[in-house]
């Protein structure tokens, strides 16, 4: 499965979840596939690409909140949700985000 066929799925299963694909393909049609497909934003892996996802997902947190989408109650479940993320993305990386 590539990231791509995640995304449909993902977006199937819950319509309703902030996408961000993290990925080392640089070519701006995979990118528009990618957003086409449900993601909300799309990085290209390099050495800040760390500091990027993380300033997206405090953003994607802090929306949240402040729109009310949320109550103060799941703001603690969604933000282990959004570290655990970020922790299985750089496994999966092999450790590496470059």
């Amino acid at each position: 499965m590539n990231g791509i066929e995640l995304i449909r799925q993902l977006k199937e299963q819950r319509p309703d979840i902030h996408l961000i694909m993290l990925s080392c393909e640089t070519d701006v049609e995979v990118a528009n596939t990618a957003i086409k497909e449900g993601a909300k934003d799309y990085i290209i892996k390099y050495e800040y690409a760390p500091i990027q996802l993380q300033y997206l997902i405090n953003n994607i947190v802090l929306n949240r909140i402040f729109s009310h989408k949320v109550n103060y109650w799941k703001w603690g479940a969604m933000l282990i949700g959004a570290i655990l993320i970020f922790i299985i993305i750089y496994l999966v990386a092999g450790g590496k985000l470059q």
